[in-house]
């Protein structure tokens, strides 16, 4: 929430002083303040590219980590089913039948991810 919350109140906050600038034109030019106004605004919006990239990182990473996960369980059930099946300690339908929930309980689980960035907004709109 705190992210997604930063990004949008310096966009805001952009869009607030182009407001001002764009409606006091006229004094803008008069006082001849047109080089503070623009560094305010380009203020605004390096705070919110910064927190755009790291909201960015976190929603990358946040994608990336369970499939990486689920890869890896994918293989470890494959390796240590294939050692079990060798030993005779199970056959070769039941190793496929633990795959297949793996499969099943990790996509349900990687499905909800996304969903997880619309939390995050939700909660910071208020």
């Amino acid at each position: 929430a705190g992210h997604a919350g930063r990004y949008q109140a310096y966009y805001t906050q952009a869009g607030v002083i182009a407001d001002e600038v764009l409606t006091l034109l006229r004094t803008v030019w008069a006082f001849g303040t047109r080089d503070r106004e623009q560094a305010r605004y380009d203020e605004q919006l390096l705070k919110a590219k910064a927190s755009g990239m790291r909201g960015g990182l976190l929603k990358a990473f946040s994608y990336g980590l369970p499939n990486a996960l689920m890869f890896f369980m994918y293989s470890l059930a494959l390796f240590y089913g294939s050692r079990l099946v060798r030993r005779g300690d199970l056959e070769a339908g039941d190793v496929m039948t633990v795959l297949i929930c793996l499969i099943i309980g990790s996509s349900g689980l990687g499905q909800s991810i996304p969903y997880l960035t619309f939390l995050s907004l939700a909660r910071a709109a208020g």
